[in-house]
């Protein structure tokens, strides 16, 4: 036993980082080279600058990456986990991340393809559904007949120029909308009227 005590003896860290699922030992290159007395292996292993470490920027994912210890502070600067600020919002991300999230950021300046105004992208469809002059719209009178469609700047206009056509179709919209309604009626009085004579007859 005293022996083997001074058996010389790779740490763990002299091995590739072993995978959960197959945890066979592969000689790293760049591994701990030191060959250390196996009576002081749990010592030096506790100390081992090689040793291997979870990466603390995946601790709010799902992924696990380790990293050895003498490696983390260059590993920081390029970790695609490693927190990155936002540009127009200054929200935190994670780097892999901040690409996707920059294309979608509502604080991004973004500018209207209609007039060419600039805005933040969380107002842009705002802007377009009541404000953009240049943005295609329908006749405020579609529902009732009139189909135009025009450019927001020209809705005055339209309507000024179309009021009597306006007024016509808002008149025979409101005619038909009273018949359904009278038609309806008349269908649910009718079934009343029939329940009552059929009860009447038993």
């Amino acid at each position: 036993e005293e022996y083997c005590k001074e058996f010389l003896v790779h740490c763990q860290y002299y091995y590739e980082c072993p995978e959960t699922e197959n945890p066979i030992l592969v000689i790293a290159d760049d591994g701990c080279p030191e060959e250390i007395q196996y009576c002081d292996l749990e010592s030096h292993e506790k100390e081992c600058k090689y040793s291997w470490i979870r990466c603390p920027f995946t601790y709010r994912s799902n992924s696990e990456h380790k990293v050895r210890k003498l490696n983390w502070q260059a590993h920081k600067e390029v970790c695609e986990f490693r927190p990155t600020i936002c540009r127009y919002c200054d929200n935190c991300q994670p780097f892999m991340e901040l690409n996707d999230h920059e294309q979608s950021c509502p604080k991004r300046p973004v500018t209207c393809d209609n007039c060419g105004e600039n805005l933040l992208q969380k107002d842009l469809q705002s802007h377009k559904k009541t404000v953009c002059e240049l943005e295609s719209i329908n006749c405020p009178f579609y529902k009732h007949g009139c189909k135009t469609n025009f450019e927001r700047k020209e809705l005055a206009n339209h309507c000024s120029k179309e009021m009597q056509n306006h007024l016509i179709l808002l008149q025979s919209s409101h005619d038909k909308a009273l018949i359904e309604q009278q038609n309806s009626f008349k269908s649910t009085l009718d079934s009343m009227q029939n329940a009552i004579m059929n009860l009447q007859s038993q």
